[in-house]
């Protein structure tokens, strides 16, 4: 994972708590397709 990586998981992992019911699914998805989808917004 990428520092920006990292600090985008960090910050949607406050802003949007429902993430919190799947912290092993954020742990391991951080990937090119969550990156970009997350990277549109």
């Amino acid at each position: 994972m990428t520092d920006t990586s990292s600090a985008i998981a960090g910050y949607w992992d406050a802003a949007a708590p429902s993430f919190d019911d799947e912290p092993d699914l954020w742990g391991r998805a951080v990937d090119d397709e969550r990156y970009a989808l997350i990277a549109r917004l």
